[in-house]
């Protein structure tokens, strides 16, 4: 008996689905388990196990759902940490190499999805105009009482 054997169905089911998208991705790029395994245990410095974690991050943020719709945030983040650990328990020795770029991935890759799911782009400010700068000097002149307000005019009339 092991302590996967403890663990709760949901989690086994859990994982078993995390496997099988693990699987299908390296279906995808026709790439065997047996040839990852090997790679990993040959690689020292754990690039591999990055590179691969990286890919497979892409792969899940443009992958599709059954529904032909992109994956939510909270499945995609699932997925990447539950293949990330199942990866760092079958290759230990990489753990406390890649342990922080790992973190650093997900953390990027929950950005993009955060963004994705609130409307795609990230719309910016429109840029200032003249106009508004002359409304800003007039209103630091007008309502001055310190060098440092007339300093702040002083550089607003340098950027016009």
């Amino acid at each position: 008996m092991s302590l996967q054997d403890l663990a709760p169905e949901n989690t086994k089911r859990a994982q078993a689905t995390v496997v099988n998208v693990f699987t299908a991705f390296l279906a995808s790029k026709n790439v065997t388990h047996e040839f990852i395994r090997a790679t990993l245990l040959a690689d020292v410095s754990g690039s591999v196990l990055v590179k691969l974690l990286d890919r497979f991050a892409m792969h899940l943020a443009f992958a599709r759902g059954r529904s032909g719709d992109l994956r939510k945030r909270n499945t995609v983040m699932s997925y990447y940490r539950n293949v990330k650990n199942w990866l760092l328990e079958d290759f230990p020795q990489h753990r406390h190499i890649v342990e922080q770029r790992l973190l650093k991935m997900g953390r990027i890759l929950e950005r993009h999805c955060l963004k994705r799911q609130q409307s795609g782009m990230v719309t910016k400010a429109p840029t200032c105009t003249k106009a508004d700068l002359r409304s800003l000097i007039d209103g630091l002149y007008f309502d001055a009482s310190s060098p440092k307000e007339y300093q702040d005019a002083a550089l607003l009339s340098i950027m016009w």
